[in-house]
């Protein structure tokens, strides 16, 4: 059904991305089961450089209302080495951080100025969330323990176990999936990679101090492939052909909205 609506669907793709996905650094503190960490992926002393910060608050002085910088990726953020300048970098912008909470106490004063923090209790976690819930009430706490019955995908392959979803392939949109439409995903090293679901050997489509986000966003030819590929509803490309996440559940009930009027 869904190449019947390709060309619509093309049309209600973003000319910029909603989200700016940043890989701070290639360490983390954790060892989740459900993360490609507890089987073999390794921790790195790699960090984003200020001047890659620089240059991506550059590219996206244009777009500070309309776009949300998203400090997550494959690492824990707070653990980059210089994380209160990269604060005070991004001060302008809607910045949204994901973390385990280890060194929330640590950024409390400028982390609570932020436009979102999704603070995650996991198993490893040295605080319950009952006490997390009363301690950081302001923040937006989310339960990823082993008994929270919250399910995961695979990481495009990487991690598969009792956590990650089964078949991803919607009645309507078949593999569909938003992350090529909706985010770009800067590695520590400024390259721009497919995605946060790539952990071993991801897939360089260029580096942002060599092409802008917005140029590549909109021009590049190796994210037009997978483009191209998904709006087919296919995920024939690799890794994609590997995940299996879910079209998220947002983007289902939108798509109803427009398409079919539900």
């Amino acid at each position: 059904m869904i190449k019947k609506h390709k060309e619509k669907l093309r049309g209600l793709m973003p000319s910029f991305p909603i989200y700016i996905e940043l890989n701070l650094t290639e360490l983390c503190n954790m060892t989740c089961t459900f993360c490609p960490r507890s089987v073999d992926y390794p921790n790195l002393n790699l960090h984003m450089s200020l001047d890659t910060i620089d240059t991506i608050a550059t590219q996206l002085k244009d777009y500070q209302d309309s776009v949300i910088i998203h400090l997550s990726g494959r690492g824990e953020p707070t653990l980059h080495n210089n994380f209160d300048a990269v604060l005070d970098k991004l001060s302008d912008f809607q910045v949204k951080l994901s973390t385990n909470g280890k060194k929330v106490d640590q950024y409390l004063e400028k982390i609570n100025k932020l436009y979102k923090v999704y603070y995650s209790i996991y198993d490893e976690s040295t605080i319950s969330y009952e006490e997390a819930l009363r301690k950081y009430n302001f923040l937006i706490l989310d339960k990823r323990t082993s008994n929270s019955n919250q399910k995961y995908h695979n990481r495009a392959g990487d991690i598969v176990n009792e956590f990650t979803e089964a078949n991803p392939k919607h009645p309507r949109y078949g593999l569909l999936c938003e992350k090529t439409f909706t985010v770009v995903y800067i590695n520590h090293n400024g390259d721009y990679n497919l995605c946060c679901n790539e952990w071993h050997n991801p897939t360089v489509m260029g580096n942002i101090h060599n092409e802008t986000i917005y140029d590549f966003f909109n021009y590049n030819t190796k994210l037009k492939t997978f483009k191209d590929d998904h709006l087919n509803g296919y995920r024939s490309c690799s890794p994609c052909n590997k995940c299996n996440k879910p079209l998220h559940a947002r983007q289902v009930a939108l798509l109803d909205k427009i398409l079919y009027n539900e």
